[in-house]
């Protein structure tokens, strides 16, 4: 795990003393989790600096992140190897990616690299680069004063280090404020004023001499070129080919254990199909979490037992408890167990990431390299409701009338209409005229809903997560074959049938493989619709109709808290003028939703999670767990 912050000096000349110091502190407070390694690294003329945190002891370890050479030094975030044919040595990945990046420049060749990933490419004289994984779900986060500019993989340290002379950087009540009306961070907006995400795809140009440019690419990610030759079965083969060298280089990483999720789902089940096709199953432990009456569960256990794989079943919370246990004994004697994870959640995604979900930080060093069926997303559509558009203006009252943004009824008017305008702009700003309004969905779900998500976990990734199902071509395929056949599964049925065809049949925990999944591909029907130019109107704070909602770990472990969490949101709900929540939440309208909280849709308790988030974040109520 490397925590990263760039800085340059606009002025030309050297970064300034103060600055140096922030970088130089291996004990940095912004880092979240235990630093054995810390770096502070200078081109020759003090205008670019470096500094990197990471958790590895083990500096011949293929996970070291950096790599100093005589002229450069390289470094990466994440998991990261080349899409086709992985790493092929035995060095260290940081040594071979300098390797390769002296015949392949950072700038040009991103996305000839897979995982999820910020890559960095500094010269001692020369210009630097730094880029994330084509998606961005490696997040790098950029900001600008007079003096510096500041690239990080943490928010947090990117506005320490712009702060001026020292002081506690500004907190935004507008980017902390989407956890209450949407459940999740969204666009480029942080918990911090003056900090933004780098957007997707773009790669951060650096002149030493101070001049710093985002370099966008010519279209989006998931947008294969108007000129590509390649055939739809061309793009299929390669997709499995990436998925397979991902898998071999999480097996192949020295120092650690292969392990793998396996649930109910269609993520998991692809990924231990591809693991059977290769022959390399039996090198990975499979592990499922939660109650054995779950679903989850039953369905794990009969497909463990069906190709006798290594398998065990985790309650789910015990290692959670055990370290919160431990920080609480240390620093916090007089904070409740459950209200100080929550306040921990809140440091650990600097306001960016609903604390509804158990946040573990500052882990000991772990062994372990988890496979992950996350991002598979991408290859289908996570909301099937969206079939039904026939028109752009159909889909831009999606967020509000599917995804019910808003519907928990909390926020002050002019805020809430502000939220509902900036969704619009980001599912439609960048919309091609040609799309159809599922591609328009679709995107909106992957550059915001997914991305950020995943993204703000990898800041604090205690668990050490690989994401194989993540193929850029295989995303470039999901859009090259049109909606319908995405919102079939037509990928992922397809993927597991030919790799283990008894495991596709198997029954899933959930719903089975949606219709047309089995099928040739149908044709792409086309769209020249303009997108609609004003935001539809739709009414707030009525609760949306009692819908089945599907077992989970974590809601199971939401109810069992229920008592417990309202009365902490009772608490930072009070109407507290000194804290700037109030100014897009109002506290009647809060407290009104949690005397029936328990009858709420989960989505509506997501977002007084997400209130609660905004009110311990922007009320500089976070707890920084000790070391």
């Amino acid at each position: 795990m490397l925590t990263f912050a760039v800085v340059v000096s606009r002025s030309g000349g050297p970064v300034s003393g103060l600055v140096i110091d922030h970088l130089s502190d291996r004990g940095c407070p912004d880092v979240p989790f235990g630093v054995a390694q810390h770096l502070a690294w200078s081109n020759d003329t003090g205008t670019v600096r470096f500094a990197g945190w990471q958790n590895e002891a083990d500096e011949t370890a293929a996970a070291h992140h950096w790599h100093v050479g005589a002229q450069t030094l390289t470094a990466f975030t994440g998991h990261l190897w080349p899409r086709t044919g992985g790493w092929t040595g035995t060095e260290a990945w940081s040594r071979q990616l300098a390797q390769r990046l002296e015949s392949r420049p950072l700038a040009a060749s991103a996305d000839e690299l897979a995982g999820v990933y910020i890559a960095m490419s500094l010269h001692r004289r020369g210009r630097g680069a730094i880029a994330a994984d084509p998606v961005g779900m490696g997040l790098a986060y950029w900001g600008r004063n007079r003096d510096l500019i500041v690239i990080s993989s943490r928010a947090a340290l990117a506005a320490r280090l712009l702060a001026p002379g020292g002081a506690e950087p500004k907190r935004d009540v507008f980017g902390a404020g989407w956890l209450a009306y949407g459940t999740r961070s969204m666009g480029l907006d942080t918990g911090f004023e003056g900090v933004k995400v780098v957007p997707e795809g773009a790669v951060v140009d650096i002149d030493p001499t101070g001049d710093v440019r985002l370099l966008h690419p010519p279209r989006p990610p998931w947008r294969l070129a108007p000129d590509d030759p390649r055939s739809t079965d061309d793009l299929f083969e390669e997709t499995r080919a990436e998925m397979t060298t991902a898998l071999r280089m999480a097996l192949a990483a020295p120092g650690t254990k292969s392990s793998a999720g396996l649930t109910g789902g269609k993520d998991s089940r692809l990924i231990l199909a591809l693991l059977l096709a290769d022959g390399t199953a039996g090198q990975v432990e499979f592990q499922t979490r939660g109650r054995p009456d779950l679903p989850d569960v039953i369905v794990a256990r009969q497909i463990a037992e069906r190709f006798g794989l290594r398998h065990v079943v985790k309650s789910g919370g015990g290692e959670l408890t055990e370290r919160q246990d431990a920080v609480r004994a240390a620093a916090y004697p007089g904070v409740r167990l459950r209200e100080l994870s929550l306040r921990v959640g809140a440091f650990a995604a600097s306001g960016s990431r609903n604390v509804s979900e158990p946040i573990l930080v500052r882990p000991r060093p772990d062994d372990q390299l988890l496979i992950n069926g996350l991002c598979g997303e991408m290859l289908r559509a996570t909301w099937p409701a969206t079939t039904r558009f026939q028109t752009k203006a159909a889909a831009a009252v999606f967020p509000d009338a599917d995804i019910k943004f808003g519907t928990a009824g909390i926020l002050r008017p002019e805020p809430r209409d502000r939220y509902r305008r900036a969704v619009h702009g980001l599912m439609f700003d960048d919309a091609l005229e040609s799309e159809s309004p599922q591609d328009v969905v679709d995107a909106f779900y992957i550059r915001n809903w997914l991305r950020r998500w995943i993204g703000s976990e990898q800041e604090f990734d205690s668990q050490n997560l690989v994401f194989p199902l993540y193929s850029l071509t295989g995303l470039r395929l999901a859009f090259r074959i049109g909606a319908e056949n995405r919102h079939a599964d037509w990928i992922h049925y397809q993927l597991t049938s030919r790799a283990s065809a008894p495991l596709a049949e198997m029954p899933f925990a959930g719903s089975a493989w949606r219709p047309g999944a089995r099928d040739p591909l149908v044709p792409i029907r086309r769209y020249s619709e303009s997108p609609p130019e004003t935001v539809p109107t739709t009414k707030y704070g009525a609760p949306p109709p009692s819908t089945h909602q599907t077992r989970t770990v974590a809601k199971e472990r939401r109810a069992r808290l229920e008592d417990v969490d309202v009365a902490l949101m009772r608490r930072f709900f009070a109407d507290d003028s000194a804290n700037p929540l109030f100014e897009i939440v109002d506290p009647v309208a809060a407290n009104g939703a949690l005397d029936g909280f328990s009858t709420l849709a989960e989505r509506q308790k997501l977002q007084l999670y997400g209130a609660l988030t905004a009110a311990i974040w922007l009320g500089g109520e976070e707890i920084v767990p000790p070391l």
